[in-house]
């Protein structure tokens, strides 16, 4: 009985021991592994807090605001449905699919023509996300702008003008002006166009701020040396590269022979042809800016929706992007880049 209660000791003390040494082993590969792990998550933190740095956040919304500003503009048609739209389809329903168009290129600033309401409908459609500062009565509807939530702007007054403009701020005494404008429509309305930009330029010159302006300008190409010559401004779509695929904000020419749509959007009674009357312009304000290479310059609602006859609208809406880099405490260096 001694021998046996010898031998269960031993063996007892022997597990013990492996019973020690196996715990020991475990926690260290566990430390090694946490050890790993922070190491890992310690050289890829700076990369994220990198990232950071250049991306939006809820805490920061202007942190890229100062550098980026994205603009979308379009022309709503008043949000009435295409005459090629199902039956079913009503003004609710176009400014759903409205608001979801716009909202998939995440603008900084809409601008927005032949609106069916004006800032209370505009805020009602967008929501919280964005802030409608103004709008304005043209010929069809109303004129929109909105920002984006946390976008610092003030309204500037525009009395008699198809337009609203704001000022956006950037720190101190850094200001930006942003128009959106539907101008005087048909070929013999060219004068009247060139008297509302000059009026649009008399905000901007004497305060040396650049300007940007967009939407239904309702320009033909007969105009491009007045605006570009006379006004000197500066054409998005051309500085883009005058890309053949991205030159007609109006299009009704029927495609469907070689397999692509119609925007038949007024129906059999649809007149067939194509004009850029839609236009993002830069105004550089006695050079306090400049545009260093091509911008971004796209279009949105320019496909077909529930046939290859149903479009949001008779116009495409535009989508462009502009980098600011700040020169000095009263003007901005203006870099409008690709997404």
């Amino acid at each position: 009985m001694k021998k046996i209660g010898l031998i269960t000791g031993i063996i007892v003390f022997v597990f013990s021991i492996l019973a020690v040494w196996v715990t020991s082993e475990v926690n260290g590969e566990a430390q090694q592994k946490n050890m790993n792990e922070s190491t890992k998550l310690g050289t890829a933190m700076p990369s994220l807090r990198s990232k950071r740095t250049h991306s939006r956040t809820m805490l920061d919304p202007l942190a890229v605001s100062l550098e980026s500003l994205n603009i979308v503009s379009m022309n709503l048609a008043g949000c009435q449905p295409s005459r090629s739209a199902p039956w079913d389809w009503n003004q609710q329903t176009s400014t759903d699919a409205v608001r979801t168009e716009i909202s998939k290129s995440n603008p900084d600033i809409i601008a927005l023509q032949e609106c069916p309401g004006g800032v209370k409908w505009a805020e009602r459609v967008f929501g919280d996300s964005y802030h409608a500062l103004g709008a304005a009565h043209s010929h069809a509807n109303q004129v929109v702008l909105l920002v984006k939530t946390g976008i610092q702007a003030e309204l500037v007054p525009l009395p008699g003008l198809p337009a609203v403009m704001i000022e956006l701020q950037y720190g101190d005494n850094r200001r930006l002006l942003m128009a959106s404008v539907h101008l005087a429509p048909f070929k013999q309305g060219d004068n009247k166009r060139r008297s509302q930009v000059e009026s649009l330029l008399k905000q901007a010159s004497p305060r040396s701020y650049p300007l940007l302006f967009a939407g239904d300008t309702n320009m033909r190409t007969s105009e491009d040396d007045v605006m570009q010559g006379d006004l000197q401004l500066l054409d998005v779509w051309k500085l883009a590269g005058s890309n053949p695929a991205t030159e007609f904000t109006w299009d009704t020419i029927d495609h469907g022979r070689s397999g692509g749509f119609f925007n038949q959007y007024y129906g059999e009674d649809t007149r067939q042809y194509t004009a850029r009357y839609d236009r993002i312009y830069v105004f550089t304000a006695n050079s306090s800016i400049e545009v260093e290479y091509a911008p971004s310059f796209e279009l949105i609602a320019n496909q077909p929706m529930t046939s290859k006859l149903d479009f949001l609208s008779d116009h495409f809406g535009m989508s462009s992007q502009i980098n600011l880099k700040w020169k000095n405490r009263t003007s901005a260096h203006v870099v409008v880049a690709h997404h």
